[in-house]
């Protein structure tokens, strides 16, 4: 854990709690296909906001008979043709990601290894003093680190709530 740190001789452990991992909430690969996803559907979400105003756009610029908006309207034409074939890309990949997430979650729970949460203080570049969160999925033998997320970040939050939401369903 100092390794990780700005100041590694303010690390001082906190708590540390030990449990089992099962596949696939625990599995290092589920969370990378999950994080996947929901960065494509960010994507996705983007890129039919640019579709919308491309066509949008399209229909003011419409006029036949100035060359100016028969450009705009041509620039337009253009990104939004772009933005439709971005999205048929885009549509197949989420396809893909959810079936495994599917698949994955219709599995019977498998024993993976050791999962620990590890709460710390250490101090940052301007003197405070933070507390910190670690998950470490460990292997069967705990001799080894199959993944490590800071469970404050903004992903490991988004993928607890995709997690939840899953879990309601």
């Amino acid at each position: 854990m100092p390794k990780n740190l700005i100041k590694a001789d303010s690390y001082d452990p906190v708590d540390t709690k030990v449990d089992s991992a099962f596949a696939p909430y625990d599995s290092p690969t589920f969370y990378t296909q999950v994080m996947e996803y929901l960065k494509l559907e960010s994507e996705m979400d983007a890129c039919e906001r640019k579709t919308r105003y491309a066509k949008s756009s399209m229909a003011i610029y419409s006029s036949p008979y100035d060359a100016s908006s028969r450009n705009e309207y041509q620039e337009y034409k253009a990104e939004y043709e772009a933005c439709m074939e971005q999205q048929k890309s885009l549509e197949e990949k989420i396809r893909e990601k959810v079936e495994y997430i599917k698949n994955a979650i219709q599995e019977k729970p498998k024993f993976i290894g050791f999962k620990a949460y590890h709460r710390f203080r250490s101090d940052n570049n301007a003197g405070q003093t933070l507390l910190g969160g670690a998950l470490y999925i460990l292997n069967e033998d705990i001799t080894q680190i199959l993944a490590l997320y800071d469970v404050e970040s903004e992903d490991y939050l988004k993928y607890q709530q995709f997690i939840k939401q899953l879990q309601e369903e």
